[in-house]
């Protein structure tokens, strides 16, 4: 790939080397002081960090740099390169890639999934959850057992007993059978891990723990259990991305002159909010700054999200025709209005509309789709009544 770091680039076209300021030849030493460099100057939050990020995640990574600079895949995983590896001649020879697929691949084999359900508050605060997880492991009966033995037969020399014999049908051998395992050398164990939920956490994050239980017995590598993080719905936050969002409802009063409300954090603080001096609209959206979700490794609370605020607005259902004058002349004046003086003018007042009403046609013959004329509706009978 052909980039330079100094180039006259649009927006769209910039590489990663040009996002960390660096050359496609550098090395990593380079790539990771040019991260600490935007680390100082760049805010968490802001659009050129992010994108640094993701540059510094793909080109740090020997595997990743390889399928970035030849596929211009960004972040590319195990099963990118495994899809690239099967069609591409020049990863095929690529000696870090395919030392990468093999550990993935022995490293998938010993590898337990299990799916854990985390609240909002565990994922704010962190927690230590404990698990029960069953995976198949190595019978530990097998390993104390000979299972290749001189079958008794052969004592008593007698070749016509050895051919008639039921254990080991003429081979002399017998095998001593497992009561546990059947001699499948696997068994089902129920094990109790402990997992740390760390702040910060993301539905789909995942995280490993290695156990001391293996599949083939003992020197063989030891399973992990791999523990995937699910959200449980929460019932009034809603997590977008590092921002918590909540629906807020106020009357007209508290609209326009401004509220008081608290609102129950998920560390259990309670927050106190005022939109004194703020006119509220009905779908208008407000703001607590770093009172969302914190950042993953940051102990900083400036680095946390915002806490969104979505308002909808109550109007009363009626209004006293007393005060109709006094509102008028506090709010906006009306806008202005003349009737029409012509034949085609109908005026009509407006009813209350229930939405639980159904209108029924009276339809007779065929009914046609008005999008598609071509297709034919069932007619609906009619409801009327001839008397």
């Amino acid at each position: 790939m052909n980039s330079s770091s100094n180039g006259n680039k649009s927006k769209e076209d910039k590489t990663l080397y040009d996002l960390l300021n660096v050359k496609p030849t550098c090395d990593q030493k380079e790539i990771t002081e040019a991260f600490a460099q935007l680390e100082k100057k760049e805010n968490r939050n802001s659009k050129l960090y992010k994108d640094g990020h993701v540059a510094y995640t793909t080109l740090s990574n020997p595997v990743k740099r390889n399928l970035y600079d030849l596929f211009n895949v960004v972040n590319g995983g195990h099963e990118t390169a495994q899809d690239c590896y099967s069609c591409s001649k020049t990863l095929f020879e690529n000696d870090i890639v395919k030392e990468y697929l093999r550990a993935e691949k022995n490293t998938r084999k010993n590898e337990v999934h299990h799916t854990v359900y985390a609240s909002l508050e565990e994922l704010f605060t962190g927690a230590k959850l404990s698990l029960n997880v069953n995976m198949e492991v190595a019978c530990t009966k097998c390993a104390l057992l000979n299972f290749v033995r001189t079958c008794p037969c052969v004592t008593s020399n007698n070749p016509v007993i050895t051919a008639q014999c039921r254990l080991c049908h003429g081979s002399r051998v017998c095998k001593e059978n497992c009561s546990v395992c059947k001699n499948t050398k696997i068994v089902q164990k129920n094990t109790r891990l402990s997992v740390i939920i760390e702040k910060g956490m993301k539905c789909g994050d995942t995280i490993r723990v290695t156990t001391g239980e293996t599949i083939k017995g003992p020197g063989s590598t030891p399973l992990i259990v791999v523990v995937n993080i699910k959200e449980k719905k929460h019932p009034y936050f809603v997590r977008m991305g590092e921002d918590l969002h909540m629906q807020k409802e106020v009357n007209i009063t508290e609209a326009l002159c401004g509220c008081n409300f608290t609102v129950k954090q998920l560390d259990k603080r309670t927050l106190a909010v005022s939109s004194a001096g703020m006119v509220l609209s009905n779908g208008c959206e407000k703001c607590i700054k770093n009172e969302g979700m914190p950042q993953r490794h940051s102990q900083l609370s400036s680095e946390r999200g915002n806490l969104i605020i979505h308002f909808s607005v109550k109007f009363p259902d009626k209004i006293n025709k007393n005060i109709l004058a006094e509102l008028k002349e506090i709010l906006p004046p009306l806008p202005a209005f003349e009737m029409p003086i012509n034949p085609e003018t109908e005026e009509y007042k407006l009813t209350d509309f229930d939405p639980a009403y159904k209108r029924d046609y009276c339809v007779r013959g065929q009914v046609f789709d008005d999008e598609k004329p071509d297709v034919k509706l069932k007619a609906k009978p009619s409801p009327c009544t001839h008397q």
